[in-house]
């Protein structure tokens, strides 16, 4: 007849009993001798464990019960109606731009620059706004000065006498369905409804602007890798980057920014870090920047490639 064997599993553990010999008869002889070894290393569970096994062979290591693992309750990623912006409120669609995955599919209200004449949408061109079927379009502008975007506003054959109210100087609200792909390219949104008509002109002529000189960005690949200023004539589209490998890691956002300098003005691509993003919408007219120069050519249609570092 074999004593039973102690060979520690790990630290933290409980020793592993194993018996050589089975069965193991539990007479009042061998329970001492049982006992001993384990009544001084062992916890008593354990050595109480180890006499109930003594019959049954060898064992699988003894452990204390497991302990419940926690549950794990996984949070859904649901819009919260708390990020909304102010329904009453003209919303800024350049953000549909930056971001249109949270602006795609919701209503958002819009103060009318500019607006065309209602036009019909000709049959070859349906395709273009999937299964909406509009019956009418017409362009327009919402929002003034250099942060107005264009818009192409579609409108159902039921809703026709809504349509007809939409002038400059009306505040409408209207469905976003894309933001990009609609007549030249211009962001699609559906007409909802016209909140209000303003009966005097709703915004003033635009004013020239003295912009300082900055650098002339012709010469950019004279200059990688240095810092210059831009003096803003004009800011386009801001644009997400996504899977595009001209430019450097970390890049969000990108636009086309004209920089005015002593003879003239250049184009360039400016990037924006994560970080920076938002500041994509204070470029505008006269705006002055400081930009690292990352190259001097190889940006949205050969431009140089500028990154934002700061505002002046």
């Amino acid at each position: 007849m074999a004593l039973a064997t102690i060979r520690p599993a790990r630290i933290d553990a409980p020793p592993r009993i194993c018996y050589e010999n089975a069965p193991l008869r539990l007479t009042s002889n061998v329970i001492p001798r049982l006992l001993h070894p384990l009544g001084s290393t062992l916890p008593r569970w354990a050595a109480i464990a180890a006499l109930c096994v003594a019959s049954s062979g060898c064992p699988q290591p003894i452990a204390p019960p497991p302990e419940p693992e926690p549950e794990v309750i996984e949070e859904e990623d649901e819009f919260d109606e708390r990020d909304e912006p102010d329904p009453a409120a003209p919303f800024d669609f350049r953000l549909v731009h930056m971001y249109p995955d949270d602006h795609e599919g919701r209503v958002r209200t819009c103060d009318l620059e500019f607006a065309s004449e209602r036009l019909d949408v000709a049959a070859r061109h349906v395709g273009r706004y999937e299964d909406l079927r509009p019956s009418h379009r017409r362009t327009i502008r919402c929002g003034s000065g250099d942060v107005g975007i264009w818009v192409d506003l579609i409108s159902k054959k039921e809703n026709v006498e809504t349509a007809d109210q939409v002038e400059a100087g009306a505040r409408i609200r209207g469905r976003v369905v894309k933001s990009e792909g609609g007549f030249s390219g211009y962001l699609i949104m559906e007409l909802e409804e016209v909140v209000r008509v303003f009966p005097t002109p709703p915004f003033p002529d635009r004013l020239l602007a003295a912009v300082p000189a900055g650098f002339d960005f012709s010469r950019a690949d004279e200059v990688v890798g240095a810092q210059r200023t831009c003096s803003i004539g004009y800011a386009g589209r801001i644009f997400p980057i996504t899977g595009i490998t001209r430019y450097p890691n970390g890049a969000s956002h990108r636009m086309s920014i004209s920089c005015e300098h002593a003879r003239g003005a250049a184009w360039v691509d400016l990037l924006f870090r994560e970080a920076d993003q938002l500041r994509a919408l204070t470029m505008t007219r006269g705006a002055i920047l400081r930009v690292s120069v990352i190259t001097g050519d190889s940006g949205e249609a050969d431009h140089p490639i500028v990154v934002y570092e700061r505002t002046l």
